[in-house]
């Protein structure tokens, strides 16, 4: 709860993570970086607005556990709803008519300069966020109502939004058998555009499989299952950290 209420503060109370949102360009909701202090204060990575995504995740997350309908009207959809405001408007449309987040990344995985709309890892984490919201709404009916014209918006947007799940065939970058994984077995793809999307071998994050953990779209029977476990077994268990659990 400390951290849950720290979110609904920073977000909709106090005016450092609005004013962050007005520096991303975006003139409606709010956002956060990759590190805050407890003041709400960031001085590292500002081109990980996706950040605000993610924090307000947690707040559905305690809803889902506790059916908490209070705590859900009250703290987690004021919080989702900003924050789906923000991504409302800032996403762009890619040549494929798709909706994605522009000049994204993932995280410390890739070339260190590079950046491009639609990374897997930003594109899941606002499919999440738009789910969840238009589903907050629909379950609190009439106390919602207010956000009616939100969720249709939201709703809009979801049927062409990119949800970060396209596929590749792993090109033997790492050798043509890599921990099980051969030469044109099909993977989950973490770089929308560029070439670069096998990555570094043995990095430890894993930041394109959010729709396999913390999300749980990718369960055995989906379509995606054996690209996303054929990911984790080509990364291997050489990894470092918090991640290695």
């Amino acid at each position: 709860m400390p951290f849950l209420n720290y979110v609904y503060n920073m977000a909709l109370v106090q005016p450092q993570w609005q004013e962050y949102a007005r520096r991303s360009n975006q003139t409606k909701g709010w956002t956060c970086f990759t590190q805050n202090n407890i003041f709400g204060y960031s001085d590292y990575a500002e081109n990980y607005v996706i950040a605000n995504a993610w924090y307000a995740d947690h707040l559905w997350e305690h809803y889902l556990y506790t059916l908490d309908a209070d705590f859900l009207r009250d703290r987690a959809l004021p919080v989702m709803a900003s924050c789906a405001e923000f991504w409302l408007e800032r996403l762009v449309k890619a040549d494929d008519g798709r909706w994605v987040a522009p000049q994204e990344w993932s995280p410390e995985h890739g070339p260190e300069a590079e950046a491009e709309d639609g990374t897997a890892h930003a594109q899941q984490i606002i499919y999440r966020l738009f789910s969840a919201t238009a589903d907050a709404i629909d379950i609190l009916g009439a106390e919602a109502s207010e956000q009616a014209g939100l969720r249709d918006e939201i709703v809009s947007k979801l049927r062409d939004l990119d949800p970060g799940l396209d596929t590749e065939l792993y090109t033997g970058a790492w050798g043509e058998t890599l921990n099980g994984v051969t030469s044109g077995t099909e993977i989950l793809r973490e770089w929308r555009q560029s070439d670069y999307t096998v990555g570094e071998n043995g990095h430890r994050h894993h930041s394109h499989l959010m729709a396999l953990y913390p999300f749980d779209w990718i369960t055995p029977e989906s379509s995606w299952f054996d690209a996303a476990v054929n990911s984790l077994a080509m990364r291997g268990d050489i990894s470092t950290g918090w991640s290695l659990g």
